[in-house]
Order: C-alpha cells, then structure tokens, then sequence
C-alpha cells in the first residue's frame, strides 16, 4: 500500500506544483531501511513481542496483578505478615527482646517450669559442658549438678551426671583429691614452709662455699697463666727437701808425718740425685776409728792450721779444689806412744760450687804436718751430705 502511493507520488511530479520530488524520495528511502532493519525493525520488534508473551506465566501475571492494587495491596500483605494480635510491635522490639534472653540469671533459668535439655549432639558439646562448668565462678552450675538430679531431664545427662558424681574421679574426689594435696603442701615437714626452711639453710651452706670457691679462686688467680703439666709437678713433689749421705769405702790407715805433705783420702761416689734437681747445700764429713802416736818423743798433734780439700775426680788438684773441712792447730793430740778413738768431724764449709751431682769425688789432706813422726790415722771413711729440691 505504501509503496504503491510512492509510486504514484513519483511518477506525477505535478501534482506537487514543481516540488523537489527528489529529496522526498530519499527520506522516504532512508525511513524505508529502519523499518527493514534486521536489529530493531519491524521484524525484530515482533520476535521480541513473542518472547515476552512467551515467559508471561501465570505466576507472574498474578505478580503484576498484585502491583496493580497499589499501596491497599501492601498494606493488606503487611497485615498478613504480622498476623492477628499485632499491636505496637516492631522489629527492633523483637531484635531487643532476643538479646535480653542471652543475658539471663541462674535464677532466671530456674524460674522457667519445664527446662528440659536436648541430647548433646557431638563430643564437642560435652566438652563446651565440661568447660562450662569450669568456668562456673560461683559453682551455681556444679552445685544444681549434685544436688538436684531432677533438673536435668535430657536423655544423656544421668550418665553425665553419674560421671561428674563418680566417686573414683568425679568432682566429689577431685576435691577429697585437692584436700589431699593442700594437705601435703601445708606437711610441716615436707611441705612448702618446710622446704622454703631447708632451702633457706642450704643458700647459708652455700655463701660458705661461695666464700671459700672465692678465697680458692684468689690462690689459683696467681698461678702462672701456663702452668707445669702433671709430670712436672710430680717431679717436684719428689724432689722436695730431699737429703741423702754418701760414704766411701774403709781406708785401714794413711799416715801424717813429717816434713809436710799431702796426704790422700778415700774417694766418694754420689749417685741417684734426680735429673732436674736443685742442690740447696752440700757438706763433707770424715770418720776415723782410732788415731795412732808411733813417736816416743812426745804429745803428737797436727801443726798448725791445716784442711781437708775436695775436688770432682776428673778435676785437678790445685785447679778445681776447695775446703772441705777445717783441722786446727794441735787436733787428734795423743800421748806418746798412744792410740786413742776417733770420732766424726762434720765439715761447716759448703762445697756445692764443687758437687754439682752425681760423679766421684776425692779428698785430701793438703800439706798435712804433724809435731813428730808419725800420726797414723785407722780405719777412715770420707761422706758427702746433699740437700737438693
């Protein structure tokens, strides 16, 4: 029908008194390609028309219709929502009222006639119970527990009960079990006073020992900072304040006489002073049996100061000798014709620049005189004292 009158239109340009028929025909194409369009022309219009027909249910129909009763429509269903008997009730009203039953009192529960309780659901409830009744500070829950079984009408709560009442472990002997320990704690002789006693004694004990470990440490402090190892030491020990003589063998007789001349002693061999020793003082001695006057002439004696000499037998006389032992003026005097006893003479001369250690060592009689001829010295032994560390 459309294009039909634009065609008529089209082919009499008169009819429109000389008008731009050109510039018509392009409008009218331009409002012919939108209603042809394949997005949103007529065609496309009318499959989205389909579809919405199509998910129109009944169920949504009655949505729309209840929309359409406007606002008598809501407020018929908020009536209905409240129900018959509502008043001045609002949510916060009810939101109030639900918190105030979280914060109920012991008597408050027990005010209520019927307080059956549900059978715990896990081990966890069991365990949020046993936490609960811990946390009972004024054993209100515990109390209810073991005397009035009555309150407790679950399915499971006799047994739990019977546990909590167990007298093996339940709470009745874990507080016998409490006494007992409080009991033991309070011991006069074992409990904590009595310990803090015996602790407070042993610290005394122990500023003693701190005291001596103190003085200790004050002597040890002086020690060398690398001190002898044990061997050294023991040596030491060994060594300390040692003394030890050495005799020679028995000379029978060495005769004095005159003119003047040396006369020979027995020689002494000193051994067995430990390697490392430190010779403190060393001294001679001599020991004669008898001393025999063959003169007839007179009283024989020594003449004048004389002395005994001693040298280390590799030494020589003259050289590497020293006094030993003194002998003064008229010693070993006897009669004419006379024998008398000896005795020992301990020499009072230190000759440890000569006796060093263990080695031979000879003595003599340097330029020995006597008044007449001759004194014979019997049975003569030589000693050496050393004192070494």
């Amino acid at each position: 029908m459309v294009e039909k009158n634009l065609a008529h239109i089209l082919a009499d340009e008169v009819a429109f008194n000389g008008a731009d028929i050109s510039l018509i025909k392009g409008y009218v194409d331009t409002v012919e390609t939108l209603l042809t369009d394949a997005t949103y022309g007529l065609s496309a219009l009318n499959v989205d028309l389909d579809t919405l027909l199509g998910r129109l249910t009944a169920t949504r129909a009655g949505y729309l219709d209840n929309l359409s009763g406007g606002a008598v429509a809501l407020e018929a269903t908020l009536t209905a929502i409240k129900g018959v008997g509502w008043s001045t009730e609002t949510l916060k009203a009810i939101k109030d009222a639900i918190d105030a039953l979280n914060d109920l009192s012991a008597s408050e529960v027990w005010a209520y006639a019927s307080r059956t309780l549900t059978n715990p659901a896990s081990a966890t409830d069991l365990s949020n119970m046993r936490v609960a009744l811990q946390g009972d500070p004024n054993n209100i829950i515990r109390d209810a527990i073991l005397t009035d079984a009555t309150k407790f009408a679950g399915a499971n709560i006799g047994t739990i009960l019977s546990e909590i009442q167990n007298g093996t472990y339940g709470l009745s002997a874990l507080e016998t079990l409490v006494d007992e320990i409080e009991s033991l704690l309070k011991n006069a002789t074992y409990g904590l006073s009595a310990l803090k006693t015996e602790i407070d004694a042993n610290e005394t004990k122990i500023d003693t020992v701190d005291t001596v470990v103190d003085a200790i440490k004050a002597k040890t402090d002086n020690l060398p900072s690398d001190p002898a190892d044990e061997s050294e030491l023991e040596a030491r020990l060994g060594r300390k304040v040692s003394c030890m003589t050495w005799w020679s063998d028995v000379d029978p007789q060495e005769s004095i006489t005159t003119p003047a001349g040396n006369v020979s002693l027995p020689s002494v061999v000193v051994s067995n002073i430990p390697s490392g020793a430190t010779i403190v003082q060393v001294i001679a001695l001599i020991k004669v049996r008898a001393i025999d006057n063959k003169s007839s002439s007179g009283i024989n004696a020594i003449n004048g100061a004389q002395n005994i000499r001693i040298k280390v037998s590799t030494g020589a006389w003259g050289t590497d000798d020293i006094t030993a032992i003194n002998l003064i003026d008229n010693q070993w005097t006897v009669a004419a014709s006379t024998r008398e006893y000896g005795d020992v003479q301990v020499g009072d001369n230190d000759v440890k620049s000569v006796v060093t250690g263990n080695a031979t060592y000879d003595f003599r009689i340097t330029s020995g005189l006597v008044d007449y001829a001759t004194l014979n010295l019997n049975d003569i032994q030589m000693g050496i004292r050393v004192w070494w560390y």
